[in-house]
């Protein structure tokens, strides 16, 4: 029971750092857009607040691609791998792994009854292993290292549609209820 309190923990705390960047950074865009960004042109408020939106929840779905660490997993000790090779997952089945994350409920779940793998891991071939804990100045090392390559490139502009997507569904989805209860 112990690992999945862990694996829980981490998930728990991924979702705080996650939280705690992104936030702060979606507030930042709306104010600059606010009160920076002339009203008459082609670009609103509204539009910058949402590419940040869609750019920042992109960051999200990429938080494990740093040697399958992310900040949480490198806290309590854990790493996502590639079950065919042991070796950390790369960017593609980190951001593959981490398209479930709006299914958070579920995921919590699974993970409470497999704490290795998660929904996300079946699909991506991946599981969570124990490692030893790491600073968090590892991780911002491992982002400084970061080279772009074209697969880095498309799994980004992947990563910023499926949030656009994501963001029109739960939109709708917003308007339906809205509806309803109207």
């Amino acid at each position: 029971m112990e690992s999945r309190l862990k694996r829980l923990g981490s998930m728990f705390l991924d979702h705080f750092i996650m939280s705690f960047i992104i936030v702060p950074l979606m507030m930042l865009f709306g104010l600059i857009g606010f009160f920076f960004i002339d009203k008459d042109i082609a670009i609103f408020p509204e539009r910058l607040f949402l590419f940040g939106f869609y750019f920042l929840f992109t960051v999200y779905f990429l938080k494990d691609s740093f040697r399958g660490k992310s900040p949480g997993k490198r806290i309590i000790g854990f790493q996502v791998i590639d079950r065919k090779t042991n070796l950390p997952a790369n960017s593609v089945k980190c951001f593959v792994r981490n398209l479930f994350t709006p299914l958070w409920p579920l995921e919590i779940f699974i993970t409470i009854i497999s704490p290795n793998r998660r929904l996300g891991d079946v699909m991506a071939n991946t599981k969570v292993v124990e490692v030893e804990t790491e600073s968090l100045k590892l991780f911002l090392k491992d982002f400084k290292n970061l080279r772009f390559s074209r697969n880095t490139l498309i799994i980004v502009i992947i990563a910023i549609v499926y949030s656009f997507l994501l963001f029109k569904l739960m939109m709708m989805w917003h308007e339906h209820l809205y509806q309803i209860n109207s």
